[in-house]
């Protein structure tokens, strides 16, 4: 029943939420959502899920309402001021258009860890981010980079992927 209060979610245009909710709230929803429908092959993610990301991310003050929710059973923790050296804490990160400059560095490590990356910056996906938030016709909308989620051992739902537009990174 979830899932189909969330694949409801996606079909209804963001004007709708425009007097209750900011679209930073409606952009953790999403990540909330879209988690439930991702599974991490390699990875043992203990009784918790760490959601993260930078310091200057735009939705940092929202996530933290998603602070020991669950979801498949685990507790999500916040992390929304993590360092380079602390990604291996996080599932899901974050990556705002802050972190142009070390994007690269980022996607190594992330891939190395199995983090699976979210960011609503437009160029992003095609660089080797997994998942993009976007705006289309007053609808929040999601691209997925599906190889992108396979070499990182991340396993993404058919009904996500169904909803999703799925591109490829530039390089390939």
């Amino acid at each position: 029943m979830k899932k189909i209060y969330f694949l409801l979610l996606l079909t209804l245009p963001l004007s709708i939420f425009a007097k209750s909710a900011s679209l930073e709230s409606i952009k953790v929803a999403y990540i909330y959502n879209i988690a439930k429908f991702v599974t991490w092959q390699e990875r043992d993610n203990g009784s918790n899920i760490t959601i993260c990301s930078y310091l200057n991310s735009s939705i940092n003050k929202t996530i933290k309402t998603l602070e020991n929710q669950k979801i498949k059973d685990k507790v999500i923790l916040i992390k929304n001021d993590i360092k380079d050296n602390q990604l291996e804490e996080c599932q899901i990160l974050f990556i705002s258009d802050n972190e142009n400059s070390k994007l690269n560095k980022i996607l190594y490590t992330t891939k190395e860890k199995q983090i699976l990356t979210i960011s609503d910056y437009p160029k992003y996906n095609t660089q080797g981010v997994i998942i993009n938030l976007y705006e289309e016709n007053e609808k929040l909308r999601f691209k997925i980079n599906q190889e992108e989620a396979q070499n990182y051992k991340i396993d993404i739902s058919s009904q996500l992927l169904g909803m999703a537009t799925i591109v490829k990174t530039d390089n390939q």
